[in-house]
């Protein structure tokens, strides 16, 4: 058997700074707090623990796994739902932490965490994981589903941050402080809430074996593997596509699936029950209506079915046509200028994307995404004729497996002076 080691390199009740007269620490920095319920059918044998697993880019372009994992020492048990309480003395862990670098050269600290609950299933009263990346002890549940591979959907995920600055996220201006801060985030598109340290955090224990890999590097270093320290990490392929609304009236539906990262035209597709052919590449699934017949605003319904997969079940709401207020038709507006944009209300939409492109080479303005129905685009420094492109969604994620329902409507500018 392979030699345990510990991650628990900041155990709240043993490391994280000397004891007060050898057993006591002192006040805590910060005491969290919570529910923990437990999903219909899921035993737990032993009492529950809670862990905080620390991340310096839990949400980042290259993840890694947890750097450092601090451990409540209280364990729950009993019937359940259950309060909870989860006591911080000190930052977390220096392995923890990433350094933040500001353009005047000065450094800052950050790391993100994800409350975990688990069985001590080895009694060691940490969660401990094997130098092959797997763990003695049985994942419940988490505060930010499986880590990277699931954090960006658009369910809420509820995470602790430490920062040395309030800027060291860049979310001062949200409210952030030096030192602990509760996040709450609902979009992977929109910037987390910062919330009061005393907001209760739900935490919900599925049992889901998936949330073992948290813990393991193994799928941290290829995201796309399949089964890594031997947990299936997906069980349904990966499917990405869009079902979306013309300015003109007509229905576009596009879908493309993966299997192990690689596109495959293998699977059957069916979209209200009618299937969808392949395209001409023979990897992209896609149908296009003048006439809407299969398609339909409003909601719809697409099936995935690949061997060695379970079957996948998606809805895409299209949302309704809606108009364009502001900028009028043919309005000019200088290079590198803000401009307004206003729209009407899209049914079935709950987010919306604004845009200001110009023909030629140079790149559009940034995508503006709000839930109102307004957003100042800034006009691209070339001159040109352009057009403002405004995009209503019902739903934008990351997910692995996402079908959006959008609808677009476009207006012609120009920019100059």
């Amino acid at each position: 058997m392979k030699k345990l080691i510990s991650v628990a390199l900041c155990m709240v009740w043993m490391a994280c700074g000397p004891a007060v007269n050898g057993t006591w620490k002192g006040p805590p920095l910060v005491t969290l707090g919570g529910q923990l319920t437990l999903k219909e059918g899921l035993t737990v044998g032993s009492g529950v623990r809670l862990a905080i697993a620390w991340y310096p880019n839990l949400a980042g372009d290259n993840p890694t796994p947890p750097r450092a994992i601090a451990t409540e020492e209280v364990a729950y048990s009993g019937t359940f739902p259950q309060n909870f309480t989860f006591r911080l003395y000190g930052p977390p862990a220096q392995a923890a932490l990433e350094v933040v670098r500001s353009e005047d050269g000065s450094e800052g600290e950050a790391a993100v965490g994800q409350l975990l609950a688990y069985e001590d299933l080895d009694g060691d009263g940490q969660l401990s994981v094997t130098t092959a990346g797997t763990s003695p002890d049985r994942i419940l549940g988490s505060t930010a589903g499986a880590g990277p591979f699931d954090f960006f959907s658009s369910e809420q995920r509820d995470l602790v941050a430490w920062v040395k600055r309030a800027d060291d996220l860049g979310l001062a201006s949200a409210g952030m402080v030096p030192g602990y801060n509760l996040l709450r985030a609902t979009s992977p598109f929109l910037a987390p809430q910062v919330l009061p340290l005393d907001t209760p955090i739900p935490l919900r224990m599925t049992g889901d074996p998936r949330l073992a890999i948290i813990v393991c590097p193994e799928a941290y270093a290829n995201p796309d593997a399949e089964v890594a320290c031997g947990v299936r990490v997906w069980a349904t392929p990966a499917v990405n596509g869009s079902i979306s609304l013309r300015e003109d009236g007509g229905l576009d539906a596009f879908v493309l699936v993966q299997s192990q990262g690689v596109t495959t035209g293998a699977a059957l597709v069916t979209v209200n029950g009618v299937p969808l052919p392949l395209d001409s590449s023979g990897l992209a699934y896609s149908l296009s209506e003048q006439a809407p017949s299969v398609l339909r605003i409003g909601r719809n319904t697409v099936s995935v079915e690949l061997a060695g997969y379970s079957p996948l079940l998606l809805e895409a709401t299209v949302p309704a046509r809606f108009e364009v207020t502001a900028p009028a038709s043919g309005a000019r507006v200088a290079p590198g200028a803000p401009l307004q944009v206003s729209w009407t209300a899209a049914a079935g939409a709950t987010q919306y994307g604004a845009s200001l492109f110009v023909d030629g080479p140079g790149a559009p303005s940034d995508t503006v995404i709000t839930s109102t129905l307004g957003a100042t685009v800034v006009a691209p420094s070339i001159s040109g004729p352009g057009e403002v492109s405004v995009t209503a969604w019902d739903h934008l994620t990351f997910a692995r497996a996402a079908l959006t329902g959008m609808s677009v409507r476009t207006v012609p500018v120009s920019v100059g002076n």
